[in-house]
């Protein structure tokens, strides 16, 4: 019969594993969504803005514009969020997620071919900057000793972009 000290180490290991599980599944899930979200504002960019009346040409520029931007804005996010603790990594991708839904919620209730290229660019621009956060948090875990699957994390992004994907094909 195995002491207390044994059964309190079982134990520990225990949560320790439901824990590690619990990180992968959400660790899952954020790559999920964050592909999502890629998808539906950045794989349609084109199809639509040229559907409220942008030319091709317009929005190639307002993705370049706005790439370019990102390469710009997110090193300093970064080394911001490297250097605070106030405005960690964590907190700029939760004000950039909530950036991109405003976005997404000024797309629904305003159509006009000059603010739908704007709103489209900053969606752009924004999960461009959230994608090295997102990438990102795999190291965070591995730093703090715990193990994450980047794999598997990253497989879910690419089933939950086929599956969005494939469902706004149907619109």
């Amino acid at each position: 019969m195995a002491d207390a000290g044994e059964r309190t180490a079982c134990l520990y290991e225990g949560n320790r594993m439901i824990q590690q599980k619990k990180l992968q599944l959400e660790y899952c899930c954020l790559q999920g969504f964050y592909w999502m979200l890629y998808c539906v504002g950045v794989g349609y960019l084109n199809a639509y803005l040229t559907g409220v009346g942008l030319r091709p040409g317009t929005v190639g520029v307002i993705s370049a514009v706005c790439g370019t931007l990102a390469t710009v804005v997110q090193p300093f996010l970064g080394k911001l969020a490297d250097r605070s603790q106030r405005y960690g990594w964590k907190m700029q991708l939760q004000v950039l997620l909530v950036l991109c839904m405003g976005c997404y919620l000024l797309l629904k209730l305003f159509r006009g071919p000059v603010l739908s290229g704007i709103v489209c660019g900053l969606i752009f621009l924004i999960l461009n900057v959230m994608m090295p956060f997102v990438s990102g948090v795999g190291f965070y875990y591995e730093k703090a000793g715990i193990v994450v699957n980047f794999g598997a994390a990253r497989g879910f992004g690419s089933l939950f972009y086929s599956v969005i994907s494939y469902l706004l094909g149907f619109l």
